[in-house]
């Protein structure tokens, strides 16, 4: 089906006799949008083929001065479908999904794909491929990640979606430039201002999470399964980058008021989480989000932990010009 979904692609594009989409020549690999060898194949299932081009073109865009490529569908009535794409950090996606619910979004559905490409070579980062122990570094990774959003009928997206990318943009900037703290820090403070501004539950919501390390051959996939509450998919997604575990691949499906979501992750070497100890981490690791889900105190105290940090190291720095 991914062959012939490719085929497709090519036949319709490029041999077709429809005048074919100008596609960046950058993006084009043997008459196909280059990114979709690198895709795992569930890619070209989910999305059509005028999609999937848009996908190219939006990953065409970025650079190093570009970080990430915002592309919005606005179905009224406060719905709207959001399509993601930047250059991959660990933690990258709680940071999308932080501003997301600072903005007043909440997460119906979606996807989201990560590739990279180590030393010139294609290698899918996701449920089929990825760099294992004595490979070349990457050289460059990226995602795609699309949503359906929810939120008020009377936001006005157009003003929302400029202010969106120049913060997310900011708090990547952070990250690239060594101050990943800082950027967990602001981040923190701004969710815990919107927090501050919804109705939340003092109740505890328990998290079922089942680890499956037979269904794909590279990452450990996680089936999590809990009460869709305010901040969900952040405090997930956070506790899995502070445990330094990478989400390859991610699938988002609401029912009702239930969160029902696959994850495909792997460890900081891109390797299955197949010790036991680390397992115990993991779940650990989304036990403590499910202790804090719906708790701003906890969440306000990253920022107080950042300031804190913060002032050590001025205090740090007062102290050597005295010695």
């Amino acid at each position: 089906a991914h062959r012939d979904a490719i085929r497709r692609i090519y036949e319709k594009y490029i041999c077709g006799e429809e005048p074919p989409v100008a596609l960046p020549r950058a993006d084009i690999n043997d008459g196909m949008p280059r990114h979709v060898a690198r895709m795992d194949e569930s890619y070209t299932e989910i999305f059509t083929e005028e999609e999937i081009v848009r996908h190219a073109e939006l990953l065409e865009a970025l650079s190093d001065d570009n970080l990430v490529e915002l592309d919005v569908t606005d179905y009224g009535d406060g719905k709207c479908r959001l399509t993601i794409v930047g250059h991959d950090d660990r933690g990258d996606l709680s940071r999308i999904f932080g501003l997301l619910f600072v903005y007043g979004f909440n997460i119906a559905d979606g996807h989201t794909f990560t590739a990279e490409e180590v030393a010139g070579r294609a290698v899918v980062k996701s449920g089929t491929s990825v760099r294992g122990r004595g490979q070349p570094k990457t050289a460059a990774k990226w995602f795609i990640n699309v949503f359906t959003l929810l939120t008020s009928p009377v936001a006005a997206l157009d003003e929302i979606w400029p202010r969106y990318k120049r913060d997310l943009v900011e708090l990547l900037k952070l990250v690239r430039a060594g101050r990943r703290r800082d950027a967990q820090g602001e981040l923190a403070k701004r969710v815990g201002g919107a927090l501050r501004n919804v109705n939340v539950s003092p109740t505890l919501y328990p998290v079922d999470v089942e680890i499956d390390n037979e269904a794909s051959e590279r990452s450990t996939v996680l089936h999590i399964r809990a009460d869709d509450t305010i901040g969900f998919l952040f405090e997930l997604t956070n506790a899995l980058a502070l445990a330094r575990i990478n989400i390859n691949r991610l699938i988002v499906t609401s029912v009702g008021r239930r969160a029902l979501d696959t994850l495909y992750v792997t460890d900081s070497d891109g390797l299955k989480l197949s010790d036991p100890a680390r397992q115990q981490e993991l779940r650990a690791a989304v036990d403590r989000k499910s202790t804090r889900l719906n708790s701003s105190h906890v969440v306000i105290s990253y920022a107080v932990f950042w300031l804190k940090k913060k002032k050590e190291r001025k205090s740090t720095r007062l102290h050597s010009r005295h010695v």
